[in-house]
């Protein structure tokens, strides 16, 4: 069924139900592209050969089914209507496009979610998300990202500075088969919405809520495959990492890079910001090997082997602070000194970081880790083909 036989279907409803007005038949232009449409209405006619606007005397006990289904497609019936004629007139304002998303309130019957806002994306590229109306508790924000709504299922996000915008392109290709790594869909410049991956890990160890080292390996083995792919997170730390109960997930990859493998020369993708960093999570030196004077990625040959062990680097930390017994070790990494720097951070904690090590980390790789602790930017080039996943034990719990 095309758009003209579906908005012809619509019509003829209008005419046999006596109590839809006229005049709210679908007039207008015809779209070129294929809206969409539930199929439920006609699936309904053929199955129980009976009129959608039937007398409720014809409906007895045994077809309460029915009567609810009719109910179910009447609704549908006029939200499309509704729908199709929004979109006519968006289509003669100029703003149509098959592009972004559309916002559709909920207005029903259902307190619960009364004034809801979802949003569908105009090319289905991307699924139904919805704007959750609970207010966060605390205040749970970043340097460029608030928390204003949160639910169980998604999480609405806006700009610190009402200035700032978001880019609404929304290319998840590199990322969208790596199941850790939670994406937030731009809805608009100035609204993000993301599923909700758990609870922030910093928060978790913040209230002395135990992670088991075992929720760390499908995030590590994931950050692998990213890095395989030569894709780069760029802004790995607690905050952005969260527990669902079952696992630990990326979350606010906005920022990430991408390396195109198929230029001879250096040229990366950059899916956020041009520069992005938390300074407790990365080093000096592996900032002079990533970036260069002006905040762009660097011309250097390594340069990409730095990104990736200042992504390891990022992650051991965010691991080991979540799963380390030492109070000491554990305050060090989330709360520092603004004199903190790596060696200082692994002399003052040396017995805390070997036990760790003993515990969490093969013996063959012992050395290396505890490089890539103290050293991050003389851990880099030698062990580019070593992944962080390879080195570190996962207990079975």
């Amino acid at each position: 069924m095309n758009v003209r036989e579906r908005i012809q279907f619509h019509n003829n409803l209008a005419k046999s139900s006596p109590e839809i007005d006229q005049k709210n038949r679908i007039q207008g232009n015809l779209y070129k592209k294929s809206l969409l449409l539930s199929e439920k209405i006609t699936k309904i006619r053929e199955r129980n050969n009976f009129e959608l606007n039937a007398p409720k005397n014809h409906l007895n006990k045994d077809n309460d089914i029915n009567r609810k289904e009719v109910v179910a497609a009447n609704k549908i019936k006029h939200c499309f209507r509704d729908h199709l004629e929004k979109l006519e007139k968006m289509e003669s304002e100029g703003l149509y496009t098959n592009k972004g998303f559309i916002k559709t309130t909920y207005n029903g019957d259902n307190k619960s979610i009364h004034g809801r806002e979802y949003y569908h994306c105009r090319n289905k590229d991307h699924p139904i998300v919805y704007k959750p109306s609970e207010i966060p508790s605390g205040v749970e924000n970043g340097s460029f990202k608030i928390v204003t709504r949160k639910d169980d299922r998604f999480i609405a996000l806006e700009p610190v500075d009402i200035n700032d915008r978001f880019q609404t392109d929304n290319n998840f290709n590199d990322i969208k088969d790596i199941r850790s790594m939670k994406t937030g869909l731009a809805v608009s410049t100035k609204l993000i919405i993301a599923c909700n991956a758990g609870k922030n890990v910093f928060d978790c160890i913040n209230y002395g809520d135990a992670i088991p080292d075992s929720a760390f390996k499908n995030a590590a083995n994931d950050l692998k495959t990213l890095h395989q792919r030569n894709g780069y997170l760029r802004d790995i730390k607690p905050e952005n990492t969260a527990y669902d109960g079952k696992q630990v997930n990326f979350i606010d990859v906005d920022d990430r890079i991408s390396k195109d493998t198929d230029q001879q020369d250096l040229k990366f993708k950059l899916h956020g910001e041009q520069a992005i960093c938390t300074r407790n999570y990365i080093t000096e030196k592996l900032l002079g090997g990533i970036y260069d004077k002006n905040d762009r990625i660097s011309n250097n040959k390594d340069v990409a082997k730095y990104l990736k062990a200042a992504d390891e680097y990022a992650f051991l930390l965010t691991i080991i602070a979540a799963t380390t017994k030492s109070k000491k070790l554990r305050k060090a990494i989330i709360s520092p000194t603004s004199d903190r720097n790596t060696r200082k951070l692994g002399l003052l904690n040396k017995l805390y970081l070997r036990e760790w090590v003993d515990q969490h980390v093969k013996s063959q790789h012992r050395d290396r880790v505890r490089l890539l602790f103290s050293a991050p930017d003389e851990y880099a080039v030698p062990n580019n083909d070593i992944y962080l996943s390879d080195v570190l034990k996962f207990s079975d719990k």
